[in-house]
């Protein structure tokens, strides 16, 4: 059984191989109009690491495994988001981004919704928190 433990170099590959984050941040790209992927700075590792840590995914195969279970709820989730807003280019791996507010959203805790949205989003008004509760409401999820 492959342990993969998730750090920068496996997440790395993971997200420049995965068929099903090529399918996922392809669909975002497309609700976006954006036309070009970026590779994911330097300093933005952290950040995507510590989503995943957030859930305490810990390994590359966890990942995967929630990722293939949900990826038609992250898509429509994401489309929900981001309603019509256009981008020319996406990140690399945007399917991280998305996938954090899907499963935050998912816990319908406000608590932890908020603490979500505070730490990644580095909002501290509710707005946002609702915002993702309203969605998952209405994909009836």
């Amino acid at each position: 059984m492959n342990t993969t433990k998730i750090n920068k170099n496996s997440l790395s590959r993971y997200l420049n191989d995965s068929d099903i984050v090529k399918k996922i941040d392809s669909a975002i790209a497309e609700f976006m109009g954006a036309k070009e992927k970026t590779h994911i700075a330097d300093d933005e590792w952290s950040d995507y690491l510590e989503r995943i840590d957030f859930f305490c995914i810990e390994t590359i195969p966890d990942l995967d495994s929630i990722l293939r279970k949900n990826w038609q709820k992250i898509i429509d989730f994401a489309k929900h988001w981001i309603r019509g807003k256009q981008s020319e280019s996406i990140q690399c791996g945007i399917t991280i981004f998305y996938m954090g507010l899907f499963l935050v959203g998912m816990t319908k805790n406000p608590e932890t919704i908020n603490k979500y949205v505070n730490t990644f989003l580095h909002v501290s008004e509710c707005p946002l928190g609702k915002k993702i509760l309203e969605i998952i409401r209405k994909l009836k999820l």
